[in-house]
């Protein structure tokens, strides 16, 4: 669910849904589907440090087999793993491998993986207009 300052109405995100952009400060993000998860990862404001990449976030259910969307990406875990036999700390940058390797997490969690190409917000625009469509989010008055 996400919750915007000063605005009668709220938006619920459906599972699966994802976002690319959110407005910092002014918009809470919370799960309230029992075992549910909720993360944002938005563009870093300082872009000179770290360019704005296109990303992905993978829903890690403690074991897989992980096929990155592009290879020689990079990986964040957000809990302490193994991957393709490498230890990884939660946090930690590390580079996939191009074919699938396993991922396996101490629990649940999520994969952040950026890709060497910069996010586009014709992208980011069109996804989340399908996600409407769909009724991956939906709006509600409170």
């Amino acid at each position: 669910m996400s919750e915007t300052a000063k605005y009668p109405q709220y938006l619920r995100y459906r599972p699966g849904a994802n976002l690319s952009f959110r407005v910092s400060g002014l918009t809470r993000f919370t799960s309230l589907t029992e075992n549910g998860g909720a993360l944002c990862v938005g563009i870093d404001p300082d872009a000179k440090k770290m360019p704005c990449l296109r990303r992905f976030v993978h829903v890690i259910d403690v074991n897989t087999v992980f096929q990155p969307q592009y290879p020689h990406s990079y990986l964040i875990p957000t809990e302490n793993c193994v991957y393709g036999g490498k230890e990884v700390k939660e946090g930690s940058i590390v580079r996939s491998h191009h074919d699938p390797h396993t991922a396996i997490l101490e629990k649940k969690g999520y994969i952040i993986e950026y890709a060497e190409e910069p996010f586009t917000m014709e992208e980011a625009v069109l996804n989340y207009a399908g996600q409407w469509i769909t009724k991956h989010i939906e709006v509600f008055d409170r």
